[in-house]
């Protein structure tokens, strides 16, 4: 080899790959996250709008308890989630903090306090509402439960936690296609 020929050209600062080091910090990080996937609860899993394939492997994975096909399993869903999923969004969404909620559902939760009001007031409207924007409610649970509110001789209590039921009987409803 000569001194005359000139030194190849250095790669750009754009091109130069990052080191073996970091690529395993980066598989650590998403196996960290597949693991978390896998201890949240399913409300919580279908919040993130993750491929059918992904949200599908979290499901059977909660049913796995022993310790290395658990394992095995993260690993799977790990794999899963480099090749179809945008791991930073979903690293992005479950670092904001658990309280804050967004614009959308606090008027969600505004509209179903409203239905449920209409429905206290009078209840023909309020099963007319109901019906037009949740055609899959049961309307005999939804009954049991105003029932159950507008009870005189039921304890206080009660008559909260069966309103509660019915806001998550509507909310649960909202959230199906």
């Amino acid at each position: 080899m000569s001194n005359n020929e000139p030194d190849p050209p250095l790669p750009d600062n754009d091109a130069i790959e990052p080191s073996k080091s970091q690529l395993k910090r980066d598989a650590k990080a998403v196996l960290t996250l597949a693991g978390q996937l896998l201890n949240m609860r399913q409300s919580e899993v279908l919040k993130l709008d993750l491929p059918a394939n992904i949200t599908a492997a979290i499901t059977e994975g909660r049913a796995i308890t022993r310790f290395g096909a658990r394992k095995r399993h993260t690993q799977y869903l790990a794999k899963m989630l480099r090749k179809e999923a945008d791991v930073d969004d979903i690293q992005r969404v479950l670092e904001q903090p658990p309280g804050q909620v967004t614009v959308a559902e606090k008027a969600d939760a505004e509209a179903h306090k409203q239905t449920l009001e209409l429905l206290l007031s009078n209840q023909n409207a309020g099963f007319a509402k109901l019906q037009e924007h949740y055609p899959a409610l049961e309307r005999q649970r939804v009954t049991q439960l105003l029932r159950q509110i507008g009870a005189a001789g039921l304890a206080e209590p009660r008559r909260i936690k069966a309103r509660k039921a019915l806001l998550a009987l509507l909310q649960s409803h909202a959230n199906q296609p």
